[in-house]
């Protein structure tokens, strides 16, 4: 048979490619399905370590995803997003999503982060707040939006203490500067990482928790849109499967994911986010989520939750659980 000197050289350059593991055919190779996730506030926040070094170590693309991490502005703002098909996957206040679920809302946390309650007054050493019922007469820096703020007249009712004589300033994040000028004499936020962040300007620090006083409620979780359980599942399970991952390298291997994060804020003291980082690890549990994969949720926590909401006056009803929260997409233990 008659071949021409082309056609051998063309033949011989695609036994090259095909035998190197090149393919030209379209569609042999899939491209990488697209995921927007959003953090829950900013790229320092307690819980931003993981998904960046799952993004910075190729974790993501080796399940096939191309994932864009957004910063976030908070909750009820991440909440509307995921509901409207605007953001994919988000993480954001367990309540604030309980809240949007009870009216309607098509969302549902598929991932716990934080499962245990991180919300803390925080106080300068040099003139420490140390319990509830000296938050009164004080000056409290909290923000209208935030969860420690919705659940402070819970903490005063639990405490004993009267929210109507402490002086409640409502303003924006970051607080910190307000405290450390001397024109507040405490903070609300979450131990996690407003305590390092604080101490590491040198400053001595003091904070009392919210669950001190039976506030022990799940915190932030990752929440999906119900068209995407629906139509997107098998993404949904290979991006928690890379998150598991993270979130184990974070357990076990913390310097790796805090030298990833830092890579990408491009700053940052080590030590300090090193401990913002240990912070979140501990409490990635509850004592009954403690013997399961990281990320799956106990009903009974659900239950908890729903109960101090109605008992905070944040919900008038109750639902069955298992409309809030599914653990079908979290990955087994390796």
């Amino acid at each position: 048979m008659f071949r021409s000197k082309a056609t051998c050289r063309l033949t011989g350059v695609l036994s090259t490619l095909l035998l190197g593991g090149v393919f030209l055919f379209p569609g042999a190779a899939d491209a990488a399905d697209k995921v927007t996730f959003r953090l829950g506030w900013l790229k320092t926040a307690t819980t931003a370590a993981p998904y960046y070094y799952a993004l910075e170590k190729g974790l993501f693309a080796a399940q096939g995803l191309d994932v864009s991490v957004l910063e976030g502005q908070g909750s009820a703002t991440n909440v509307k997003l995921v509901a409207a098909g605007d953001t994919m996957i988000a993480s954001a206040d367990l309540g604030t999503a309980a809240i949007a679920i009870t009216k309607g809302i098509p969302i549902r946390a598929v991932f716990g982060e934080m499962q245990s309650n991180p919300m803390a007054v925080i106080s300068l050493g040099a003139n420490p707040v140390k319990t509830a019922k000296e938050m009164e007469g004080k000056a409290i820096l909290g923000s209208a939006a935030s969860s420690y703020t919705k659940f402070l007249p819970l903490l005063c009712k639990k405490s004993g203490a009267d929210c109507k004589k402490i002086n409640l300033r409502l303003t924006t994040p970051p607080f910190e500067p307000v405290l450390l000028s001397g024109k507040a004499d405490a903070m609300l936020g979450y131990f996690t990482d407003n305590v390092p962040k604080l101490a590491a300007t040198g400053a001595s620090v003091h904070h009392f928790l919210y669950s001190t006083y039976g506030v022990d409620i799940m915190s932030n979780g990752l929440i999906v849109n119900e068209d995407t359980i629906k139509n997107r599942a098998d993404i949904l399970r290979r991006f928690l499967v890379a998150v598991s991952q993270a979130w184990q390298v974070a357990k076990e291997r913390p310097d790796e994911v805090v030298d990833a994060w830092i890579k990408v804020l491009g700053r940052g003291d080590k030590a300090t986010y090193s401990q913002i980082l240990k912070n979140a690890v501990s409490i990635l549990h509850t004592k009954n989520s403690a013997a399961k994969p990281v990320g799956w949720m106990a009903p009974a926590d659900w239950d908890n939750l729903q109960k101090t909401l109605i008992d905070a006056g944040e919900l008038n009803t109750s639902i069955p659980i298992d409309r809030y929260f599914s653990n079908d997409f979290v990955p087994a233990a390796s």
